[in-house]
């Protein structure tokens, strides 16, 4: 039954991760089972996922990315998309920052939390890893958040979708449409993550340091 459940999730079109990560939870929870003698064995631990193909992200060229850049910066997603390349944070820390996090006169911002969508809600946690860390922020995008801030709490959101509704979905169909007025290949918002290591490590700087600043273990 388990092994049919598998097969049909990948003929749905699910992405590989995405398969994996569903049998893994199902395979802990029956584990659970096991140890509170509910079953003898854990029926899951026989099954075969696969692992598919690997997802290879779309990397824009410098030049391209610049175009991106500029063409955001005249909109409202400038601040976060900006936020996004010169960091490298993930969708979730990005939505999950608040102005208390920001430093904007040491220039540093704080990523200790993640904002993950549970069913039909968002569920707020710790980062991946576990892992607090601080990371720099280039002067055009303090001025930017100084901007944005206006007198916003400390506790609210730096970065929201339209109506103040989180970032999540409303970011990605953004950056879409961003991408195809700047003339450049489209990108999902995790690639403006791989986007930032790649400008980092083309400008010389150390791996290590790239993998500390995107929150590596």
């Amino acid at each position: 039954h388990i092994q049919a459940w598998v097969a049909r999730l990948r003929q749905e079109g699910l992405a590989p991760a995405t398969v994996a990560l569903a049998y893994s939870a199902l395979r802990r929870a029956l584990e659970e089972a096991v140890k509170l003698g509910l079953l003898g064995a854990n029926p899951a631990a026989k099954v075969t996922v696969g692992r598919g193909d690997p997802y290879r992200p779309t990397v824009l060229s410098p030049e391209e990315a610049e175009r991106l850049l500029r063409t955001a910066l005249g909109t409202p997603w400038g601040p976060v998309v900006l936020f996004a390349v010169a960091t490298g944070l993930r969708i979730g820390e990005l939505a999950a920052l608040r102005w208390r996090d920001v430093d904007l006169e040491r220039g540093v911002a704080r990523v200790e939390r993640s904002r993950q969508r549970a069913g039909s809600r968002w569920v707020e946690g710790p980062t991946k890893g576990r892992r607090g860390r601080l990371v720099t922020l280039p002067s055009l995008l303090t001025e930017l958040l100084a901007a944005l801030r206006q007198g916003a709490a400390p506790d609210e959101p730096v970065f929201t979708g339209p109506e103040g509704g989180d970032i999540g979905s409303s970011l990605s169909r953004a950056l879409r449409s961003l991408c195809r007025t700047a003339g450049v290949p489209t990108i999902r918002v995790h690639d403006l993550r791989h986007l930032s290591a790649t400008l980092l490590l083309v400008q010389g700087v150390h791996p290590k340091v790239v993998a500390e600043r995107l929150g590596h273990a």
